[in-house]
């Protein structure tokens, strides 16, 4: 909730974290196959998972870049590409992304949501803590922007080595504010809301 997403930071630090990078606004866009492969298969629970979207940080599209979010069974992980031009405004991006995955994906890729948020950062030793607020969802088709019904939330992610799974799940960083871990996909509740 939006009381719990503004208590994080303090629980965080209280339980050893300190700030990692500066605040920023975070825009992604995502892309699908035309017959939306990978939503269907984030919703069908598929252990083997890509996903493909293009991201830039505080409105600075001249800085974007492409990464592809990989599930293999438990673990997740992130590739990222830098844009081959200099590119000024989102529907350069589209287009260069589209040119990009039919290069490197070998399919075409259609946009097909936009997500906005602000995000804070933190670090203890190996683990990685962000808390994304204000979570604004847009599905994109025919190249006009719907909002979606699944917006104006939070998130808090933690992102480390697998050997400290373990640990991590028996350790209560958030007693204080009652969290529990769920499984959250900002494209997944895009789309389907």
């Amino acid at each position: 909730s939006k009381g719990q997403a503004y208590l994080a930071p303090r629980q965080l630090l209280k339980n050893g974290f300190k700030p990692h990078h500066e605040d920023r606004s975070v825009a992604s866009i995502y892309f699908d196959t035309y017959d939306l492969r990978s939503l269907r298969d984030n919703v069908d629970g598929n252990p083997h998972r890509d996903k493909l979207r293009v991201r830039y940080y505080n409105n600075n599209v001249t800085k974007a870049r492409i990464e592809t979010k990989h599930k293999r069974a438990e673990i997740g992980y992130k590739t990222v590409f830098e844009l081959p031009e200099m590119l000024s405004n989102e529907k350069e991006l589209i287009v260069a992304t589209q040119r990009w995955s039919s290069l490197h994906v070998f399919e075409t890729m259609k946009p097909t949501a936009r997500i906005l948020y602000y995000r804070k950062y933190f670090i203890k030793g190996n683990c990685r803590a962000t808390i994304d607020y204000d979570v604004y969802s847009q599905k994109i088709s025919n190249n006009s922007c719907y909002t979606s019904t699944m917006t104006n939330y939070s998130v808090i992610e933690f992102k480390y080595n697998r050997s400290f799974d373990n640990d991590f799940r028996t350790f209560r960083y958030f007693n204080d504010i009652a969290l529990r871990n769920t499984k959250c996909s900002k494209y997944s509740n895009c789309m389907m809301n």
